[in-house]
């Protein structure tokens, strides 16, 4: 019974470190170039589907155009939300700006204190929730 135990452990760890290396090997998508996405995605559609040389090219060609459209996409949306971010951030500095006008420095202060443990609370769910 203990040698199965250990066997069985044996075989979790060696898989373990098999899928480590397999994605160590593996090059991360987030670094590359459209063109190097391309390239990779059309050698494994080349093994898989045993394309000719004629649809390689065609293949990488439409790939690469399309990761290019991806990473075009993505700066935009990343453009799009920190504009959002920023009048946002702006607004609220505008909000607190017109409180402080209205409030005393004691009931600011608190006012304050308040929005941080709401955020605090809001962190600590969020990383519940993960």
């Amino acid at each position: 019974m203990k040698i199965l135990k250990i066997q069985i452990l044996m075989m979790v760890l060696l898989l373990a470190g098999q899928s480590l290396c397999l994605k160590a090997q593996r090059p991360d998508d987030d670094k590359l170039t459209p063109e190097e996405r391309a390239e990779l995605l059309t050698t494994r559609l080349k093994i898989a589907l045993d394309l000719s040389d004629e649809q390689v090219a065609k293949v990488k060609q439409i790939q690469t155009d399309h990761f290019k459209k991806v990473e075009t996409d993505r700066a935009e949306v990343k453009a799009k939300r920190d504009a959002a971010r920023d009048k946002r951030d702006k607004q609220i500095k505008a909000t607190e700006a017109e409180l402080k006008k209205v409030l005393t420095a004691d009931q600011f202060k608190k006012y304050m204190e308040l929005k941080d443990k709401r955020k605090e609370r809001k962190e600590k769910r969020d990383m519940r929730g993960r």
